[in-house]
């Protein structure tokens, strides 16, 4: 899987929709994030699957301090090595969910994940009352083509499921509560779904 996400993944891809994927920018996409769910300095977040770091960089901007970022690739995470960025980085792991967060960012992530019990799991060691906020690109029939062409041309997507299917799947992995996302620049449409899930604490 390491393999997958190289070079020819990022940068003038044939296997995704990428021309130079470490030139996008989310300073719009950030400002967005903290004022509608009020995320503080101070909180700790979790930008999981984060690729080249961009959407971090954009909150380390803003001071935040207390965020970490994570991806399975080491193409995407190379690109910091020399760079500022790099102190913020944590190895991936498969216990880096299971630390305490305020928030956790999984965007375009889980149609990457090859088997279904490993999102499962993944969702599963998360704790209660972290805010969750999730995109995927869904089909209309489950194991069945993207509603979206974008999402079908990139052929590491192998996660094809409904919305109704993600949300199945959110609530066995014990998310209690599921709100839809419409903001500009992260929101629920035809293709795909955009949810904000939080596991209730158990008393």
């Amino acid at each position: 899987m390491w393999e997958t996400f190289w070079k020819d993944y990022f940068i003038d891809s044939k296997i995704s929709n990428y021309k130079d994927y470490t030139k996008k920018k989310y300073w719009d996409l950030c400002d967005e994030l903290i004022d509608a769910y009020k995320i503080q300095e101070w909180d700790r977040i979790l930008d999981f699957g984060c690729a080249c770091g961009n959407l971090v960089r954009e909150f380390v901007d803003r001071r935040y301090d207390n965020i970490i970022w994570t991806d399975i690739s080491k193409r995407a995470i190379s690109y910091w090595i020399n760079q500022w960025l790099w102190k913020y980085l944590q190895e991936y792991t498969d216990s880096i969910l299971t630390h305490n967060y305020n928030f956790i960012f999984m965007l375009d992530v889980l149609e990457h994940i090859p088997l279904e019990w490993e999102i499962q799991k993944l969702l599963t060691s998360i704790k209660e009352e972290v805010e969750v906020i999730i995109r995927v690109p869904v089909s209309n029939e489950e194991n069945w083509r993207y509603v979206l062409d974008v999402s079908e041309n990139d052929k590491t997507h192998v996660q094809r499921h409904t919305k109704e299917r993600w949300i199945k799947l959110f609530k066995m992995s014990w998310f209690t509560h599921i709100w839809y996302i419409t903001l500009n620049n992260i929101y629920d449409s035809n293709g795909v779904l955009a949810v904000l899930i939080i596991k209730e604490w158990q008393k």
